[in-house]
């Protein structure tokens, strides 16, 4: 897949287009020697976070039209995939990651790093229309979304994992955008 401009049409019906090959490439540097190294997958690699412990990155591909969630660590090993949709954080423990199908149903999902399965929580039930973007507390009990309610407007809210409850913590609706949590919460 590659990126076509069409600049003009003539009257008898040639083109005049251009092909734009892009890439997004995902670069790790050894601060201490000063090394840096490729680690893109495909065509269109985004690096959204790094673990807990420092050992992987998580990050999207997005090359195919939808996005594949991985993980892959700081040296040239295969990245592990970990499912459909984009990935936007680790859990405070490492062991899940938070991911969204934002262009499909605005599906929300606790996927594992390892052996276990993936959760699926029911943004509806919580009135939400789809989630934007997220991040999990430091203390792994909530997430915060900036999502659209079912009522149109988008604000920010803390979504309580054990309970699938949402509640509003911005009074007025926020454009889009991501979302940074301090460590101490």
């Amino acid at each position: 897949p590659q990126r076509v401009v069409l600049h003009d049409v003539a009257r008898e019906g040639r083109v005049l287009l251009t092909v734009e090959p892009s890439r997004w490439e995902m670069v790790a540097r050894a601060w201490a020697i000063g090394v840096e190294r490729d680690l893109s997958w495909l065509s269109y690699s985004l690096p959204f976070a790094i673990s807990p412990d420092r050992s992987q990155i998580l990050f999207n591909e997005c090359s195919t039209g939808a996005c594949t969630i991985g993980l892959r660590g700081f040296d040239r090993e295969p990245p592990v995939l970990l499912g459909r949709g984009f990935g936007l954080a680790f859990s405070p423990g490492g062991d899940q990651v938070l991911s969204l199908v934002p262009w499909e149903s605005g599906e929300l999902s606790l996927m594992p790093v390892g052996a276990g399965e993936e959760r699926t929580i029911d943004l509806a039930g919580a009135g939400i229309a789809n989630a934007n973007t997220g991040a999990w507390s430091p203390d792994g009990d909530r997430i915060f979304l900036n999502a659209d309610l079912s009522s149109g407007a988008t604000h920010l809210l803390a979504l309580e994992i054990a309970t699938g409850e949402a509640r509003r913590i911005s009074n007025d609706a926020v454009d889009w955008g991501f979302i940074a949590l301090p460590p101490d919460g």
